[in-house]
């Protein structure tokens, strides 16, 4: 099986303003099964566009951000310099770094082995400590690379690990806190975006599939081609896997039911908490939950930062308030050494969404300081260098390591200033 081609695939910005647009636009995404990247409410989505859509016949504003992908995908192969932290790794290359460095700082990094994948990928966590740390010193955990083809997440989560390493190897070590890294959460999707299809999302979990039933309003011509396109619809958005209220929304006042639809790049999977990846660090949190008090996802794209609540589902007051207090200190941080981050309430900043890691942590798991955060690129304007979406050239990735890196350190702070808050 050759790599996918991305030949003739463009990248649309849709003017998504209005509620009637919103109904427009969900349903050309139903019709021609397209690739949503970004929705932003109340402004635009980002899409990537098949070259077998016609894009006079979508009722849409919309503007043409890239022709063609497949030149932009280019731009990521070619290694910026010799560094690790200039090019991106394969999986096994991600896991090996991560193992070395227990080697090349022994007093205060330790590597575990949380669970494996579907396919036999080892989940590898990154403890990073104070040489000499107490039993009660809290634990922020930061895990990366849910989605696969997120490739700038792990990547900069990486630089971000290692730098702590090196801090903590320091006399003042971390501030009074431990670090829990799991640098790639999604092994074999990762791998599968490199070998086989850059922009594949979820991990590679294998379901029967049924007869291929044509979409609404789906052209005879769209649905032949998404007929024989329909091959590979395996895999799980592990970011939708996750309880609470797992494949639930509630938008205005009413619940919504996700439907189950395996070849959707957004599948909840059949059962919740069912993957392997996300049962090996749930599993692991839930076991150290008296110690985990914060909890960051990394993923890209747009410079946010994302409370608990993507759900929509409401969350306490005084809840909302610390969230977006810590918040604006976080994204100010991260803000201060590099691109411009925002944060807001998560279903309002971004599209509603249920079974996300941070909503799990802080709802089921308890952990209050829980957040997602979209490293670069913006998703305001158009980059140059080929950086798009989730197209991110291999000379961004220090920068935005040091952004990760700005913003654990003042999540931690954040967090160790607010321990006594209470839960519930």
């Amino acid at each position: 099986m050759e790599a996918k081609s991305y030949h003739g695939h463009q990248l649309v910005r849709f003017v998504v303003q209005s509620e009637s647009d919103k109904a427009t636009f969900d349903d050309v995404v139903e019709a021609h099964g397209l690739d949503v990247w970004d929705e932003e409410p109340g402004s635009h989505a980002l899409v990537r566009v098949p070259p077998t859509v016609d894009l006079r016949k979508v009722p849409l504003s919309h503007e043409i951000i890239a022709e063609d992908l497949a030149p932009m995908l280019m731009q990521e192969v070619k290694a910026a310099g010799d560094s690790f932290h200039q090019k991106y790794h394969s999986a096994a290359e991600v896991e090996a770094f991560a193992r070395d460095l227990a080697k090349r700082f022994p007093k205060v990094v330790t590597v575990e082995t949380l669970g494996k994948s579907v396919d036999g990928r080892p989940i590898v966590a990154v403890h990073v400590a104070a040489q000499k740390p107490s039993p009660a010193t809290p634990v922020v955990f930061v895990q990366a690379g849910q989605h696969a083809r997120e490739w700038i997440a792990p990547a900069a989560t990486l630089f971000a690990l290692e730098s702590a390493a090196k801090q903590a190897q320091q006399a003042e070590g971390l501030s009074g806190y431990s670090l829990t890294v799991v640098p790639l959460l999604n092994p074999d999707g990762y791998q599968h975006t490199i070998d086989k299809d850059r922009m594949w999302r979820k991990n590679r979990a294998k379901y029967k599939m049924p007869p291929y039933k044509p979409k609404p309003f789906e052209s005879p011509a769209v649905a032949a081609a998404n007929r024989l396109g329909q091959g590979d619809c395996s895999g799980v958005d592990l970011n939708r896997n996750w309880t609470p209220h797992w494949g639930k929304v509630l938008k205005h006042g009413q619940v919504v039911a996700n439907k189950p639809d395996p070849c959707s790049e957004t599948f909840m999977g059949f059962h919740e908490m069912a993957e392997p990846e996300i049962r090996a660090v749930s599993t692991h949190v839930v076991a150290k939950q008296d110690k985990v008090k914060a909890f960051l996802d990394v993923h890209s794209f747009s410079q946010r930062l994302l409370p608990p609540g993507c759900n929509g589902y409401p969350v306490p007051d005084v809840h909302a308030k610390e969230h977006l207090r810590a918040g604006k200190s976080i994204v100010a941080a991260m803000s201060k050494v590099g691109a411009t981050y925002t944060t807001g309430a998560c279903a309002k900043k971004m599209y509603s969404c249920a079974g996300t890691a941070a909503d799990w942590a802080y709802m089921e798991a308890n952990i209050l300081h829980s957040y997602t955060v979209e490293l670069r690129p913006s998703n305001k304007a158009a980059y140059g260098n080929g950086a798009n979406g989730f197209v991110t050239p291999p000379e961004k990735i220090s920068a935005t390591g040091e952004e990760l890196l700005a913003g654990i350190e003042a999540l931690a702070k954040e967090t160790m200033a607010h321990l006594e808050l209470p839960l519930k």
